[in-house]
């Protein structure tokens, strides 16, 4: 009998950190608890040190503090930091309306418009769709826009993100020898 690895196994396929921590009163301790778990279940991340100033149904808004490994040659806000960035505050606002545990939520796309350097504290705000889309056969697309602007609410960046959000029972597994 052979041994089979699992290389799909994701945490984010059994437990879901925004739902979690919705159960958590207090409101500053409950976006340090899911900065936290965002951190765990997302450790590219990590280095970036993204904070949450504010998660709820309408909105997303996700603080950068300024950081050496978040620098570019000119000492600005790297290019795909600003990226990343953009594309965190928009899958944490659709993760907050679809779930995560029954959901696989992926970029199929991305695009951003760099406006100006970005320095300081950045902030990254998503907000939700008029409309959520409904999924069909367990799979739906949506487009996001999120903005990015520095401490003195300049307009930094243009992030636009578009997502796949696929119910995990539709997700091919792959499994190694």
């Amino acid at each position: 009998m052979k041994f089979r690895w699992n290389l799909n196994f994701n945490p984010l396929q059994h437990v879901d950190p925004i739902q979690l921590s919705a159960k958590i009163p207090n409101e500053s301790l409950r976006r340090r608890a899911l900065d936290v778990l965002m951190t765990v279940s997302i450790p590219f991340n990590r280095w970036l040190g993204f904070r949450f100033e504010h998660i709820g149904e309408d909105r997303v808004v996700v603080l950068s503090p300024p950081r050496k490994l978040r620098e570019n040659h000119v000492g600005g806000a790297h290019a795909c930091s600003l990226a990343l960035m953009g594309e965190y505050a928009a899958g944490a606002c659709i993760a907050t309306h679809y779930g995560l545990q029954g959901n696989r939520l992926i970029i199929g796309k991305l695009e951003v418009d760099y406006h100006r350097q970005g320095r300081g504290w950045l902030r990254a705000e998503a907000h939700a769709p008029a409309e959520w889309p409904q999924p069909q056969e367990g799979e739906a697309w949506l487009d996001m826009v999120t903005k990015i602007t520095d401490s003195k609410n300049v307009e930094v960046a243009t992030c636009k993100t578009r997502w796949q959000l696929k119910s995990w029972s539709r997700v091919r597994q792959k499994t190694a020898e």
